[in-house]
């Protein structure tokens, strides 16, 4: 069922922005929920006992998947955010400022080490 789904799937051209931005925060979205504090956090608000013991069990169930799901996207958007603001902000620029860092002090070792051999000839 599954690959009949992905052949269907893979054939249609649809573009939404709606389902970009969250398939873009897929990965963020799984790396902020499973680290360790988070889900600490996550098990304080939502203790997992009152759900599965509960009269609404599926229903409070799904609203944490929601809940959680949707604090985790916010958090990455506002990793993206910040992204934006800063580092893609001058693309490039932080790669030509270290390089430039990098061979600043390559050049310096160089010149102590030939000024060190002339000084023993």
């Amino acid at each position: 069922m599954g690959f009949a789904l992905f052949v269907l799937f893979s054939k249609m051209s649809w573009h939404s922005k709606f389902v970009n931005v969250l398939a873009g925060s897929a990965f963020g979205i799984y790396l902020i929920h499973t680290y360790p504090s988070i889900q600490a956090t996550w098990a304080s608000l939502f203790p997992m006992p009152r759900v599965y013991n509960g009269a609404w069990s599926i229903l409070t169930g799904l609203l944490a998947i929601l809940i959680i799901y949707v604090g985790c996207l916010i958090l990455d958007l506002i990793r993206q955010g910040l992204f934006k603001l800063t580092i893609d902000k001058h693309r490039g620029k932080l790669f030509e400022r270290f390089y430039g860092f990098l061979t600043r002090k390559i050049a310096s070792i160089q010149k102590r080490y030939i000024s060190k051999e002339e000084a023993q000839q």
